[in-house]
């Protein structure tokens, strides 16, 4: 029960970060809300395909985890987390080919295919700005860290508050977009602190 309760913490927070970005978008006007909406699509895309390695290394880890083998646990994570970054390079790729040709899939309308241009560079960087967490995730979840991951997943979500509170005002939505990628990238580093808590358990 804590475990699901750390889980559904977690997941409200991360609901949250994606509110919270889509309410400050709206103050750019509704092309700019129509065009972060659209990009969002390639977020998703993106979060489908790297849960797949977040739940392989989530079942493996956790097994070697369970039987108490480091050198089992360190194969999972390096192998799974390899294949993932293959796969966020693969799709920043398509996204760098194809972006202009998957935004005129989700709109017809000039202005907001003109303003999603203009931002898809996030897009594209955003594979390899997230992979990571998702591995993170994954590892934390498989091996019962569940309490670890709800207080990175706090702090990344107070640390995006207080970061797009200046980028915003300062850049538009550049830096709301800045923000999310920080928020991605603090996601990881929370839980790479708490990463030797695992290792020392499998000495």
């Amino acid at each position: 029960m804590r475990a699901k309760c750390d889980i559904f913490i977690r997941t409200l927070c991360l609901v949250f970060s994606f509110a919270y970005f889509t309410a400050l978008g709206a103050r750019f006007g509704d092309a700019i809300l129509a065009a972060n909406a659209v990009l969002m699509n390639f977020q998703n895309i993106m979060a489908y395909g790297l849960d797949g390695f977040a739940h392989a290394v989530e079942a493996l880890g956790g097994s070697a985890f369970g039987a108490g083998s480091r050198a089992r646990f360190a194969s999972a994570v390096v192998r799974t987390t390899a294949w993932a970054v293959g796969a966020s390079v693969l799709t920043g790729l398509v996204f760098y080919a194809l972006g202009e040709e998957l935004i005129a899939l989700f709109s017809d309308l000039p202005s907001v295919r003109h303003d999603a241009s203009i931002y898809l560079p996030w897009l594209i960087a955003s594979p390899l700005l997230s992979v990571l967490s998702f591995q993170l995730d994954g590892i934390f979840i498989g091996t019962g860290r569940t309490a670890e991951m709800r207080n990175a997943m706090i702090a990344s979500l107070a640390g995006y508050v207080l970061i797009v509170q200046w980028t915003a005002p300062a850049l538009g939505n550049h830096g709301l977009w800045l923000a999310l990628m920080a928020f991605m990238l603090l996601r990881a580093t929370t839980l790479l602190a708490y990463y030797p808590r695992i290792l020392r358990q499998l000495r």
